[in-house]
């Protein structure tokens, strides 16, 4: 099972479902479950959906909620945290995951 990792405990993992914005896919398939790996938590989750998109089309809701900041320039700041060479023309994937539990996997 391939794992993803977060590099903080962003409050959105804590939710059903919730978004992750990457430069990469890496070869996710939608469908499948993935372990979720942060600096203190491990859990399952399934990729419901994925689309690649230029950043600048993200919606400024889901943009925020994914970044867990208060504006749309703090949210791209955030992500050049990660991707240093990301602008908001760069293309990504917004990955869509909700929880897995273990009787579910």
């Amino acid at each position: 099972m391939k794992t993803i990792k977060f590099a903080e405990d962003f409050s959105k993992l804590d939710k059903e479902y919730f978004t992750s914005i990457r430069e990469s896919s890496k070869n996710l398939k939608s469908g499948n479950v993935y372990e979720i790996k942060t600096p203190t938590k491990e859990f399952k989750a399934a990729l419901v959906t994925q689309s690649k998109v230029r950043l600048c089309e993200i919606p400024e809701k889901t943009l925020l909620q994914d970044t867990c900041t208060q504006s749309r320039i703090q949210a791209v700041n955030k992500l050049c945290e990660f991707y240093p060479k990301l602008t908001e023309a760069s293309p990504v994937r917004l990955l869509w995951f909700k929880h897995v539990t273990e009787e579910a996997s």
